[in-house]
């Protein structure tokens, strides 16, 4: 027998098998299905019954059928619905169906509280059988929760609440259009005096030795102060409310850091400064006794960029990724800058030629650091939320605006390595040839700059807020979220009587009719609904006033609900116990 032949044969024994076992299979199965009914179940009662008007809140639903199920796992084969509303009806959040031991009675958690209206109850069986009816809710609802709302652009005061203290947002001066101006003129005023350093140590040490050098280097690190101090001041202002005036003045920076950013950026203002006494007199970043001194306070100037998203909730690989970002894209622009502005102004010797080609080849590779780290950062910071996040869709932009300088920095490269191989002498025809280009390139860099300060001004996906615990202990506390919905809610003391809540939103940015809906198991209790004024991101307060109650002791269902522009979000539900208080023994 060939081995070709032994193959069909094996083949088809292994089809032969298989067939026999489905066919065992079925045969086995066939008696379970045969039970399952001829669609003609019917109810004998429920809970609540059809026509009853129900005040308090049911934990459950109670569905009694005439014939008993197949088994108690044919529970999950139950297709049951609930609807209450008069005007628009809502869909009523239930848990899983369970069959009592008689396998005729089933029922299902109540996991949201009964608006007042008709409801109508729909079910459907594994045989066939279905059937509705209908039953009238007229449970109160119990609607507070004085809270205070937070925003994107606030400024934050405090006030005592149940024992711990909460922000109280409030509207602040609307800065940012200015500060992302003002961000893309000090990225190009801190690149332009990096590069322009970094170029003389690595490609021109001729360069500090022009007139037109020094003019270039003093305007530029008199941009990078300026546009750095006025960031630092308009990020005060958004911080503490003052005055722009006000905020000018360098002690205002310090009455409310907001965390390590404003840190970093009074840094950056403070190492501009530093980097000036190079930048006045260039010759000192090639002087050996202060080379060191000035090469480490331009790299550190320029690493407060790769250090913008310091004190958010982001992976700790984003920072020394981000440095060695900015570090390479202040090299490759600013190297761009200042040869568009300077190294190509006009006809030269041949330390114009060994600039040219020591920035070719050097820029080069500060391009594929530069894309390689963007890429690096862009998955931590936004993951697969490429194009379902605002920040991941600007980078994705970013990413379109730099394909064509990479394009143009590698045709550049191979025409300075054609042209000016053996070249001596900078002729002016060549130069102003060579302007144009990297003019064109420097544009694109202006753009991708734009692009960078709206990206920074925007969330990653991947960073998710920071929880604020609060100061007070509170009984319950749970954090819970899914994929579009985060909260955080605390309950004390968790006991009957008057109680107090404390509702923190993470996500989204923007909601409406966040609920929490609060049902006891103890049957003949009525529930709590409470409506939570938050719309963006922010703690809301339900004060222990006596407003808030829970009547009932034992386990109590709770669960969050809210809507967005897209439609309803995915519910968040939990448990907690409740004990009966003193007073009440």
């Amino acid at each position: 027998m060939t081995r070709s032949t032994r193959g069909f044969v094996l083949a088809a024994m292994g089809t032969a098998l298989l067939a026999a076992m489905g066919a065992a299979l079925l045969a086995t199965g066939a008696p379970a299905a045969a039970v399952t009914g001829d669609g003609s179940n019917s109810l004998v009662s429920s809970n609540p019954s059809s026509g009853q008007t129900v005040t308090m809140q049911p934990p459950q639903l109670q569905l009694v059928f005439l014939d008993p199920l197949a088994s108690a796992a044919d529970a999950t084969k139950i297709g049951l619905s609930v609807t209450c509303g008069d005007t628009s009806p809502v869909m009523i959040g239930l848990g899983a169906p369970q069959v009592a031991e008689d396998l005729r009675t089933a029922s299902a958690a109540l996991t949201t509280r009964l608006p007042p209206g008709l409801c109508g109850v729909s079910w459907r069986l594994s045989d066939g059988s279905a059937g509705s009816f209908t039953f009238t809710s007229a449970i109160a609802t119990q609607d507070t929760a004085p809270a205070t709302g937070a925003g994107e652009s606030t400024t934050t005061t405090t006030v005592p609440v149940i024992g711990e203290r909460i922000e109280d947002q409030r509207a602040s001066p609307r800065v940012g259009g200015a500060l992302g101006l003002l961000r893309i003129a000090m990225y190009l005023g801190l690149v332009a005096v990096f590069g322009a350093l970094a170029l003389f140590v690595t490609a021109w040490p001729e360069g500090p030795e022009y007139g037109l050098t020094l003019r270039y280097m003093r305007l530029a690190w008199a941009g990078a102060l300026v546009s750095s101090w006025l960031v630092a001041s308009l990020e005060a202002v958004r911080r503490t409310g003052a005055g722009f005036v006000e905020a000018l003045v360098p002690f205002e920076w310090f009455a409310d850091l907001g965390g390590i950013g404003g840190t970093v950026s009074i840094l950056r203002v403070v190492l501009v400064g530093g980097v000036g006494w190079a930048a006045w007199n260039p010759r000192r970043v090639l002087d050996p006794s202060s080379q060191v001194p000035v090469s480490v306070a331009s790299v550190a100037m320029i690493a407060t960029l790769g250090l913008g998203r310091l004190g958010q909730n982001v992976s700790v690989a984003v920072h020394p990724i981000g440095v060695v970002h900015a570090v390479a894209v202040a090299y490759w622009v600013g190297g761009l800058l200042l040869m568009t502005r300077v190294v190509l102004a006009g006809p030269g010797g041949a330390d114009l030629v060994d600039a040219v080609r020591a920035f070719a080849r050097r820029s080069t590779t500060a391009m594929i650091v530069s894309v390689v780290t963007g890429i690096l950062s862009f998955g931590l910071l936004d993951g697969a939320a490429i194009l379902t996040s605002g920040h991941g869709r600007i980078v994705v932009l970013k990413l379109l605006a730099v394909g064509p300088m990479v394009f143009v920095t590698l045709v550049l490269r191979a025409f300075v390595h054609e042209r000016l191989a053996d070249a001596d002498e900078l002729r002016g025809r060549m130069a102003g040839r060579l302007k144009r280009a990297t003019g064109v390139e420097a544009t694109m860099a202006v753009v991708v700059m734009l692009v960078t300060s709206w990206a920074f001004s925007s969330t990653p996906s991947q960073a998710t807020p920071r929880i604020t615990a609060p100061a007070a202990a509170y009984a319950f506390r749970e954090e819970l979220r899914n994929d579009r919905f985060h909260v955080i809610v605390s309950l004390t003391p968790a006991t009957t009587g008057v109680n107090a809540m404390r509702i923190e939103l993470l996500e989204p940015r923007r909601i409406n009719n966040l609920t929490v809906n609060l049902v006891p198991q103890a049957i003949g209790y009525a529930g709590v609904a409470i409506s939570v004024p938050l719309e963006r991101p922010g703690a809301a307060i339900v004060p222990g006033d006596g407003t808030f109650t829970l009547v009932a002791p034992g386990p109590w269902s709770l669960e969050i609900t809210g809507t967005t522009t897209t439609g309803d979000l995915t519910p968040l539900a939990t448990a907690f116990a409740v004990t009966a208080s003193a007073a009440s023994g």
